[in-house]
């Protein structure tokens, strides 16, 4: 297996490679979502906000769960999420968003590429992108709603509105958890079963 190190190094340049991918091969892409795989994505939740320009594509945004200015950086040497000086040698981070999800504009996601290539990387990938980078040249951070990235609560079953969801589970558990919303009155879930034309509905 890879080095601790490389494998966080290799998030980075994950993402970084989709946001390149998406801009140097995709000419008509306009908003680019980095989601993780065990987030729960309703797309039909995303599309009122595209219509009512809360979600903007022709600007320079990140849209996600925002985190304000303040966060401690770990500048010590045991810890997993080590931040060398070295590579940035401040107290405290500048407002991120929560890695598991979050969405960039063509616009924002060019100047954050361009701007990679004059930073040292990190070992937390949403503050080196979201927060540190994007900072760096001016990309505006908005906060979205129904985004829910590290929630103790089951907000589905409360039947409150869902954009993103991020679970923690396994594949099994994952499938449980869908055979139990599907039953459920979770209305985001009957919205996005019905999109499938499931029988039950």
């Amino acid at each position: 297996t890879l080095p601790e190190t490389k494998v966080i190094y290799f998030l980075h340049f994950w993402t970084l490679s989709a946001f390149l991918y998406a801009i140097s091969k995709s000419p008509n892409t306009q908003l680019i979502g980095k989601i993780d795989e065990d987030v729960m994505f309703f797309p039909d939740q995303l599309l009122p906000l595209l219509e009512t320009g809360e979600v903007n594509y022709n600007s320079t945004v990140i849209y996600g769960s925002k985190y304000g200015a303040g966060s401690p950086v770990n500048h010590d040497d045991l810890s997993k999420w080590h931040v060398p000086k070295s590579a940035f040698n401040c107290r405290f981070y500048p407002e991120y968003f929560a890695g598991p999800i979050y969405f960039t504009t063509r616009k924002a996601a060019e100047r954050i590429l361009r701007a990679s290539k004059h930073r040292k990387f990190i070992s937390v990938e949403d503050i080196l992108i979201t927060g540190i980078i994007a900072g760096d040249v001016g990309v505006v951070k908005k906060h979205l709603p129904m985004i829910f990235p590290f929630i103790v609560s089951e907000p589905a079953k409360e039947g409150r509105q869902i954009l993103g969801w991020h679970k923690l589970k396994s594949n099994l558990q994952y499938e449980e958890e869908f055979n139990e919303l599907r039953n459920s009155q979770c209305i985001p879930c009957k919205k996005l079963l019905k999109s499938f034309g499931d029988e039950n509905e």
